[in-house]
């Protein structure tokens, strides 16, 4: 066996330029040529080394990838290399590899003892949603392997990739070891909006035969540990356990025509996930058969945590599209969602599944009516009260990935927002009243105190209106966090144990008192927060506007009248009796 260093072989370090990039990255693709990466070989990246993408390498077998510095790939998006149909390369793509290893030494089990993938995906995502708008999906993906035998991939960690993580389809023996995935744009926990800019950044994509993913972390704007369709129309016998997730944490799909077997994820922790157990379908003749979720605990899964039935999902310019069910649904009245009549579930089992804190409805059941989903069993599907049990800190949920999140772009957006609503809040709102209410430039302004609480709480209105549209918009139904929002299209199904609650289209077989669970008891804070902040915020400011007013008028009053105490002269009228003041 031989072993070699990038170094060795000519690669420029720790240098970042257009021609170190352009020479690296021909490097790279000189030495992963089976000619040149023979048999039995080992590649050692041992140092940080900036490449331009578009390394694609075809055909090696029996060789070791040993990373223990970092690739870090091209800022220069413009000049990124493309194929004959003018679309971008991936980062690093692997063809019909077999005996492939992509590992670490350096032991695994924190950020800064993993080899490290950049993608340097902020320079892709751009200013948030503008970066959609100008790339869309034409990203290049992080690391891409067709068709390969006996993968094995090792204490990876893959940051910030423009478009999907990996891409592992056609794959036949395939094992990822305590990897981690990490593509956020700020560091909240959660899924804001701005770090749901960072559209399609998938985690684990894999699609084949024989995998087990385990011991690894993954934080993205989309699917996390995921199951594929497959060119020969089957992806069967698949084990991910021991991972955390956040973003669509476990999911199948969405499903063509393929068919898939035999799929079990077990002992999951997920946080914050935008959903949590998703399986979809986006048309055809698809299958699942034999699939099994269990020792699963979700904490405070931000939408869904459990969906099971069509691809939520657009792939159109139209956010809204139905393909097959609307993103804008439920919260858009006209937006639709299509059940799947020609796809099929089997043998579907949720065990042991404990959900925290859910933010919004416990989820969507969704099998058509003529083809109903057949053997479906909830066994200990438990919904948990607000505050039962505490919820980890993202630093433990998540020990694989780095908490130090910077992005210009983000950065620069809020700065630019913050000081356009600061100059806008001048411009309508500070100086106008200044000008009324201390130089009595306003006459109309003066002695009138309704007026005045009337502009304070158009002000309000007009702050919180967005906020009061999304509440009246979504409606009660998704934020009942108690129930299933939809629940339809199945056959033999059973909720057995301590399943609380049961969903209304599932045979009660538990040994709980479903009576006994109150849906109004969950969180029931998290439905109406904004009208509560709405109405105190309202309530303060119309106060403090009313009570400013009375002082000023009684200043007036106590002038005209050469008084030297004016608020003397106001608690002596509040305090006055009644027939006095008239």
């Amino acid at each position: 066996m031989s072993s070699f260093t990038l170094g060795s072989l000519g690669a420029i370090a720790n240098k970042n330029d257009k021609a170190t990039q352009w020479h690296n990255g021909k490097l790279l693709n000189f030495t992963l040529d089976p000619a040149n990466f023979t048999a039995g070989s080992t590649l050692v990246i041992d140092d940080t080394y900036h490449v331009m993408g578009g390394i694609v390498s075809k055909g090696l077998h029996d060789v070791t990838i040993q990373l223990d510095g970092t690739l870090f790939f091209s800022d220069l998006v413009e000049e990124w290399p493309r194929n004959e149909n003018g679309h971008v390369l991936e980062c690093l793509q692997f063809r019909n590899a077999a005996n492939l290893n992509i590992i670490s030494s350096l032991g695994g089990g924190s950020p800064e003892k993993m080899g490290v993938l950049q993608g340097n995906g902020q320079e892709w995502w751009w200013w948030p949603f503008f970066g959609y708008l100008k790339h869309h999906e034409d990203r290049p993906r992080l690391l891409r392997i067709d068709r390969g035998t006996d993968i094995y991939i090792k204490h990876i960690l893959l940051l910030d990739s423009p478009y999907w993580t990996t891409k592992l389809t056609g794959i036949d023996g395939l094992e990822i070891d305590g990897c981690g995935i990490s593509a956020r744009r700020t560091r909240l926990k959660g899924h804001n909006l701005v770090d749901l800019s960072a559209f399609n950044t998938d985690g684990f994509d894999i699609s084949g035969h024989n995998v087990y993913v385990h011991d690894c972390n993954c934080y993205a704007q989309d699917d996390c540990f995921t199951v594929k369709d497959n060119y020969d129309g089957r992806s069967t016998n698949m084990l991910f356990e021991n991972n955390n997730a956040s973003g669509m944490a476990m999911v199948i799909g969405s499903i063509g025509g393929s068919h898939i077997h035999n799929i079990t994820f077990r002992n999951f922790y997920v946080q914050n996930t935008f959903k949590g157990i998703y399986t979809k379908f986006r048309g055809g003749t698809g299958k699942m058969t034999n699939i099994t979720f269990e020792n699963i605990v979700m904490d405070s899964p931000e939408q869904f945590p459990i969906w099971i039935g069509p691809a939520q999902q657009a792939d159109n310019p139209d956010p809204c599209y139905a393909n097959p069910c609307s993103l804008c649904w439920p919260d858009d009245p006209a937006a639709v969602c299509f059940p799947i009549e020609e796809s099929k579930m089997e043998n579907i089992t949720l065990r042991n599944i404990e959900i925290n804190n859910p933010k919004m409805s416990l989820g969507v059941i969704m099998g058509s009516n003529d083809n109903p989903t057949k053997n479906f069993i909830f066994d200990n599907v438990v919904v948990n009260k607000c505050g039962v049990k505490p919820q980890a800190s993202i630093e433990e949920a998540f020990p694989l990935l780095p908490m130090d999140i910077h992005d210009d772009y983000v950065l620069y957006s809020f700065l630019i927002v913050g000081a356009g609503v600061a100059l806008a809040l001048l411009i309508f709102y500070c100086i106008p009243i200044y000008c009324c209410v201390k130089r009595q430039c306003c006459k109309c302004w003066q002695n009138k105190r309704m007026l005045k609480t009337g502009a304070c709480f158009a002000f309000l209105l007009a702050i919180f209106s967005p906020v009061i549209w999304w509440m009246s918009a979504i409606g009660e139904d998704k934020m009942d966090n108690g129930t299933f929002l939809e629940c339809s299209g199945v056959s033999n199904a059973i909720a057995t144990g301590k399943t609380t609650p049961v969903p209304h289209c599932f045979e009660d077989k538990t040994d709980v008192d479903q009576s006994e669970f109150d849906s109004f008891e969950f969180c029931e804070i998290n439905k109406h927060w904004a009208p509560i902040i709405i109405a105190v915020a309202s309530a303060s400011t119309i106060g403090w506007c009313y009570r400013k007013a009375r002082i000023e008028e009684a200043t007036m009053r106590a002038v005209s009248e050469g008084s030297d105490d004016p608020r003397g002269s106001l608690m002596d009228q509040e305090s006055a009796p009644h027939d006095e003041k008239l």
